[in-house]
């Protein structure tokens, strides 16, 4: 379940959540200390799961093509590996780059999992009326 790779148009694309999840979790159950010390946790980027792509449509991040939000809409299941399932974990993961940029730029340093973090945690609870998640099973989230 650690090698969550794709390959979309004959190109790898390495997610990798659960073994950037595994360092993230070192990192903060040891404060960032002994078995936690990383010199480039900086560089995790956002972990892609089936939370934060509907968290970033619902706040008007992520906008998906009418076919493909009539799927996630009415809970089609996007086969893992599809061209879609790849997309919109790509666009996930560089939206939440994107943010992190943007927020750098103007206010303050901040980390793509910090990002990830908080967006997770706002989708356990959410405030506002959100749309489906995209249903595709896999052992990688």
């Amino acid at each position: 379940s650690f090698r969550d790779v794709s390959n979309y148009h004959g190109r790898v694309i390495p997610f990798y959540k659960r073994a950037q999840l595994f360092i993230v979790d070192l990192y903060h159950f040891f404060a960032g200390k002994n078995l936690g010390s990383f010199k480039n946790i900086e560089t995790i980027t956002a972990l892609s799961d089936y939370k934060l792509p509907q968290t970033l449509r619902s706040l008007g991040v992520l906008v998906y093509r009418k076919d493909l939000a009539e799927k996630v809409d009415n809970k089609v299941q996007i086969l893992h590996d599809a061209e879609e399932e790849i997309e919109i974990r790509a666009a996930t993961v560089w939206s939440i780059e994107l943010l992190r940029r943007e927020l750098a730029s103007k206010f303050f340093q901040i980390t793509a999992s910090a990002i990830n973090d908080s967006l997770w945690l706002a989708s356990q609870n959410p405030t506002v009326d959100v749309k489906p998640y995209h249903r595709t099973l896999n052992i990688y989230y």
